[in-house]
């Protein structure tokens, strides 16, 4: 009998039961942001929450999740040093995800080894998330450590946990693909009408406000401008980011909510920033992503 793993919903109480407490979950903590106005004055943030409700019943549906391991798998195909676990179709249920049982350590665990191992598979991961991106356009948008796992002995990454797959149109990711681009430039004004285009601004937006997201967009782009590998490690990227939005949330009486779908693109590129700094990595963001810059989506 072949080994598998098998994920397994909540038995206790039906998954309709499940979903009403996400609802209630998120609904409660908005209103304690509300009441403690932790939220800019005048931002919306209802329909971000009708999108978190969804995502939250989507990663509750484990044939969803099944066939969107299929799919990823499918994209990736034969590739060398990267896998994803085979579904078991006869075991997987709605309530039940069986796959492959692969083994693995976690992927933190290269963050002691040579130099030249952690950023061969630091290269490796990023390329990866740039090619969900711009060639798949159905990226795993959660990028939480424990979906990584490593086999030395195979230097083999496997992939983990594809309930937060997510489907872009391609105008939002030509969209994005144009902002890169622009940030690269560095035009102030083709970056803020780069940033209009994905969304991040209106062209009524107060001036401060502009001037605030354009600079924060500079600050995003900061590894695919440096010439050669960029220190992950060593950067404090992370840190000055965070400021920034604090100030930006201090000074400004306003705030837009990014479309949802580029909020996942956030959640994964934030969550590969970090997943690179705990390997120390250096990797030459610039060059990895220069073929995509060129072409029209």
């Amino acid at each position: 009998m072949r080994p598998v793993w098998l994920h397994p919903g909540h038995r206790v109480f039906p998954l309709t039961a499940i979903r009403r407490h996400e609802d209630s979950d998120l609904n409660n903590v908005l209103a304690l942001f509300r009441m403690f106005r932790l939220l800019p004055a005048g931002l919306d943030i209802d329909p971000l929450l009708e999108v978190a409700k969804r995502q939250l019943h989507a990663e509750a549906d484990y044939l969803a999740e099944a066939e969107h391991l299929r799919s990823y798998a499918s994209n990736l195909g034969s590739q060398p040093g990267l896998r994803v676990p085979a579904v078991a179709d006869d075991l997987t249920t709605p309530t039940v995800l069986a796959m492959e049982y692969v083994d693995g350590e976690p992927i933190e665990t290269l963050a002691s080894t040579p130099r030249e191992t952690r950023e061969r598979v630091a290269v490796r991961v990023a390329e990866l998330a740039l090619r969900e991106l711009f060639d798949w356009r159905l990226m795993q948008t959660d990028p939480n450590f424990a979906n990584f796992r490593y086999r030395a002995e195979q230097d083999e990454v496997v992939l983990l946990d594809f309930g937060a797959t997510r489907r872009f149109d391609p105008e939002l990711v030509e969209a994005f693909r144009v902002l890169v681009e622009a940030s690269l430039g560095g035009d102030e004004s083709e970056v803020e009408r780069a940033v209009i285009g994905v969304g991040y601004l209106a062209p009524e937006d107060a001036t401060a406000y502009r001037r605030a997201v354009v600079d924060m967009v500079s600050f995003a782009s900061e590894p695919a401008k440096f010439s050669g590998a960029y220190d992950f490690g060593a950067a404090d990227l992370s840190e000055r980011l965070s400021q920034h939005v604090m100030s930006m949330h201090t000074q400004q009486s306003f705030g837009r909510l990014p479309p949802p779908d580029m909020l996942y693109i956030h959640r994964k590129l934030g969550g590969l920033y970090l997943l690179l700094k705990r390997l120390n990595a250096r990797v030459p963001i610039a060059e990895l992503i220069a073929p995509y810059l060129s072409r029209r989506q």
